[in-house]
């Protein structure tokens, strides 16, 4: 739940819409150049036409697309790549790491996971900036755990990894 509110507040900056129940991203509206080094100008809500021409065949293997929109992530990897995160979201957030070159052809994607809401169970996953060109990511669990005879809300399994774009626009793990 967190990673949406999250989510959400970083997308209501990009242009507001009346009704949140009716988006989880705002409608993308063309401003400025095509392209600067440090920005994807196509931030929040993405057309199907602007999915094929900005992501194509990133959501090809994903069977449940809702609602998807695109946020920049704040790297500066060496070559000027642009570096964004793709969200399929509904009651969950679908994340795909992108990497698209200085003419905006994708170079690169990782699909990150899936955060869910919470169900008897839930997942969440968040990101830091851990360098220039790395981003590190924590992937929470969380479900009911018995302590002292009483069910309460805890993590149930955490990992984290670091993921880093190589000069060539590549996605690696460290």
């Amino acid at each position: 739940m967190k990673t949406f509110w999250v989510l959400l507040s970083l997308c209501l900056f990009a242009a507001p819409f009346p009704d949140p129940e009716k988006a989880a991203f705002p409608q993308h509206q063309p401003t400025g150049p095509a392209c600067s080094p440090d920005t994807l100008p196509i931030p929040g809500r993405l057309s199907q036409a602007q999915i094929d021409r900005y992501y194509p065949g990133v959501l090809d293997t994903i069977k449940d697309i809702r609602t998807v929109g695109a946020e920049p992530v704040d790297l500066t990897p060496a070559g000027g790549h642009l570096v964004s995160m793709l969200h399929n979201a509904g009651n969950f957030d679908q994340m795909i790491l992108c990497t698209h070159d200085t003419q905006l052809v994708l170079i690169d994607h990782l699909y990150i996971g899936k955060a869910t809401d919470f169900d008897r169970t839930s997942h969440t996953i968040t990101y830091q900036k851990a360098g220039p060109d790395r981003l590190a990511f924590h992937h929470v669990d969380w479900g009911f755990v018995k302590k002292n005879g009483a069910s309460e809300i805890d993590t149930v399994h955490y990992r984290t990894y670091v993921l880093s774009v190589t000069a060539s626009g590549h996605i690696i793990r460290l």
